[in-house]
């Protein structure tokens, strides 16, 4: 029963009627039971109800029945309205004090009992009293005193009592007689309990009156629907937590559909660390429980792949965003255990995750184009042009279409509409640019494109050469070329070669000079590639380094007499 629901029940039996009767309101912890009761139905409802004295009383931290009656009474006393009620039958009990100027009463423990049982009906007339946290009662008192206690409130006071509860935890309050708590309040309940609501949230519905002032609403409200989080205590904390990352997240450059991931990413992390109590390690050890289970299920006819399944962790799992971003959960959890992680880093994460999502969606528009120009008959070529022309003229058309598929179109739209050549060739530069700096083969891989290039645009070719010696040799810092050396000794592409037999002779005698580690792979290249002949230039060049630096003084001479005898 949602908030709006129980708001009805409520008004029917505490505005509308006057009869005696005890309710209770039963849900899961912090689903905001109590938080309904004091903030939104008294509130709301405070005029109808100011001629009636209501009394809240929390059954967590009484240890005996007479705390409980000591504030009942008290509560009840504390209006003007009652004093003059009470003042008479008090005078008469041994050991009472009463107070007209702050209108308090001191009883002994003793006294209480007295007093209720001297208070009749009319004294009770037009109260309500609520107890909650029952599942938190003390070991101290029993169960069964309690009710009987709410059975006299109703019955010989005629009071109108509501009970807030989550009944699933009464188990775990211990026994009596053998005979567990949740048994002995079910017995009870059938004869004191007139009405039983049981209090849920409508996350959809109710998010908007629990949560309030939010950045990132709509997903939160989405994450809270999909991922059921009724807990309130749960839901605020997370979104508070959320906070730290509002000001990169409201982003206005950000796709919406990262903006999607990193919130739901942190929110599910968040979830780990409120509701269960966990570190990165911990959620790790649940992740993993998660994907083994997928395998498990996808194999779920072998023996050998049959996982028993723990009841704990299931429950944990529903918390887990399917399509989480690793980067992202790791940010995230660096902020929680240690509340601290880079700043400028995700920031620089979710703009790249951004445009790769903008030029896929770029991507599929021209693609979408060019498939209805050969299906749909109402749509022109002209229509076709409109479309897919500002995409080839865009400065990041490059990360959008390859080479050849930009040149497809650029040469289909050529033969009915006139396009730059300038803006066109800029492209193709950082189409080469692109080749140039890819971690595969130059050549090998990119035959196609040279192809093209060399047939269609063959006045960028010396671009491409001029290029290529710029970005491969003349920017490549010391230290790059050191560990392209080490590289070539386990393994090496075309790119490490085309470096490695460029680089002069001036730049291999500083290396050399500055570098003994790489002094100590230049005796390992230099055998191995007399053999292999593939870096032949290279082994020309560092050779006639050594050799100039021999001629420079006797110490270096020594070393490279040892260097070339060693290899």
């Amino acid at each position: 029963m949602n908030n709006q629901k129980l708001e009805v029940k409520l008004y029917d039996l505490l505005i509308k009627s006057d009869e005696p009767f005890v309710a209770s309101i039963s849900g899961e912890w912090g689903i905001g039971k109590t938080y309904f009761w004091q903030k939104i139905f008294l509130e709301k409802y405070k005029n109808e109800l100011s001629k009636k004295q209501i009394a809240y009383v929390s059954l967590f931290g009484h240890n005996s029945l007479n705390d409980i009656k000591t504030d009942v009474v008290l509560q009840i006393s504390k209006t003007t309205k009652y004093v003059s009620k009470f003042k008479d039958k008090i005078k008469s009990i041994k050991g009472a004090v009463f107070k007209d100027e702050d209108v308090t009463l001191s009883l002994d423990g003793g006294s209480i009992s007295a007093v209720l049982s001297l208070l009749t009906q009319s004294d009770f007339k037009d109260v309500i009293i609520c107890f909650d946290d029952f599942e938190r009662l003390s070991s101290k008192i029993d169960l069964k005193d309690i009710m009987g206690l709410i059975s006299n409130l109703k019955e010989q006071k005629s009071c109108q009592v509501l009970l807030i509860m989550n009944e699933k935890e009464l188990d775990k309050l211990g026994s009596i007689d053998g005979k567990k708590y949740s048994d002995i309040y079910k017995l009870y309940k059938e004869k004191i309990v007139d009405y039983d609501f049981v209090y849920s949230v409508d996350v959809v519905n109710d998010f908007d009156v629990i949560y309030q002032g939010l950045q990132n609403k709509e997903l939160i409200k989405d994450f809270f629907k999909e991922y059921e989080v009724s807990n309130i205590r749960v839901g605020k904390q997370i979104i508070s937590l959320l906070k730290e990352f509002n000001s990169i997240v409201t982003s206005t450059t950000l796709h919406e559909n990262v903006k999607r991931d990193f919130v739901f990413t942190a929110l599910s992390c968040f979830v780990f660390k409120v509701k269960f109590g966990f570190d990165y390690q911990g959620y790790s050890e649940v992740r993993e429980y998660y994907l083994n289970r997928g395998i498990n299920d996808n194999f779920s006819d072998r023996q050998d792949k049959k996982q028993t399944k723990d009841t704990l962790k299931e429950e944990q799992i529903k918390y887990i965003y399917k399509f989480g971003n690793d980067a992202y959960e790791s940010i995230v959890w660096s902020y929680i255990d240690y509340e601290s992680y880079d700043k400028k880093y995700l920031t620089e994460l979710l703009d790249n995750d951004s445009a790769k999502i903008e030029y896929l969606e770029q991507k599929n528009t021209i693609l979408n184009a060019w498939h209805r120009l050969h299906s749909d008959f109402s749509f022109t070529r002209e229509n076709f042009i409109d479309i897919v022309k500002p995409f080839l003229i865009s400065d990041d058309i490059h990360k959008v279409l390859n080479l050849s598929d930009f040149h497809f179109f650029v040469d289909f739209i050529k033969k009915y509409e006139n396009i730059d050549s300038i803006i066109i060739d800029n492209t193709i530069k950082k189409y080469i640019d692109d080749i140039i700096l890819r971690e595969k083969s130059i050549s090998i891989h990119e035959s196609h494109n040279f192809e093209i290039l060399e047939n269609s645009y063959p006045h960028l070719v010396k671009y491409r050469d001029d290029r290529k010696h710029e970005l491969l040799v003349e920017t490549t810092q010391e230290g790059l070329i050191a560990k392209t050396l080490e590289k070539s000794l386990r393994g090496w592409g075309e790119k490490d070669q085309y470096i490695l037999n460029n680089v002069e002779v001036k730049k291999y005698k500083e290396i050399i000079l500055t570098n003994p580690d790489f002094v100590l792979d230049v005796v390992d290249f230099i055998k191995k590639s007399e053999e292999d002949k593939y870096f032949g230039q290279a082994v020309k060049n560092i050779k006639k380094a050594l050799e100039e630096l021999a001629n420079q003084s006797d110490d270096y001479k020594f070393k490279v007499e040892r260097i070339l005898k060693e290899k």
